[in-house]
């Protein structure tokens, strides 16, 4: 499919900055809503990625659990609960999860894979739509996906995802390292 020479453009400078990106590692501050609740979930935390799919996406407020992503398995820990394990490859679902979250996460990804989505430039040239294809086994969960990149860096500012139902979560992202060390035990 050919893209919208804006889109290719954002695309092209987005994924410029990946390929030179090793590993990142931010602050967020997550924002979910419940269409069926006024009131506003906001959780903080930090998250760690590293080339190829290696991640940890910790929370610390309200609540502590953490999520971490190393050769094809998932763990899920909370305080005073067993962690639980998943194979990706034995898990279609959970490996559907993660597939979509490192597309996200890794623009040059984004720029060879997103056959599933439909994109297009958002109200500013720093802002790409993506909304599932029709049949797409994204389109069964999610109405929309905005990712908004900053303009001097290109690194992802925030992330908002709209899922069928009308609930939504948005999570900005600030206080970026880029390139940096990262021990394999942060991912255990």
């Amino acid at each position: 499919m050919t893209l919208d020479g804006k889109v290719q453009a954002l695309l092209d400078k987005v994924a410029a900055q990946a390929k030179t990106t090793q590993s990142v590692s931010a602050q967020f501050r997550q924002s979910s809503r419940v269409k069926l609740f006024r009131e506003e979930l906001v959780s903080e935390g930090k998250f760690w990625f590293q080339r190829p799919q290696k991640l940890r996406w910790q929370y610390d407020k309200p609540d502590s659990s953490q999520l971490t992503v190393n050769r094809g398995l998932a763990r899920l820990s909370m305080p005073g609960e067993p962690a639980r394990q998943f194979d990706l490859e034995h898990d279609p679902a959970m490996k559907a999860i993660f597939s979509q979250l490192f597309l996200w996460l890794d623009a040059d990804a984004l720029a060879r894979e997103h056959r599933d989505y439909l994109l297009a430039l958002g109200p500013d040239a720093h802002t790409l739509l993506l909304t599932p294809q029709p049949g797409s086994a994204v389109a069964k969960i999610f109405s929309r996906v905005e990712l908004h990149f900053d303009a001097k860096t290109w690194m992802m500012e925030s992330l908002r995802i709209v899922e069928l139902n009308g609930d939504e979560k948005e999570i900005r992202f600030f206080d970026f390292e880029r390139n940096h060390l990262m021990p394999d035990s942060l991912f255990q």
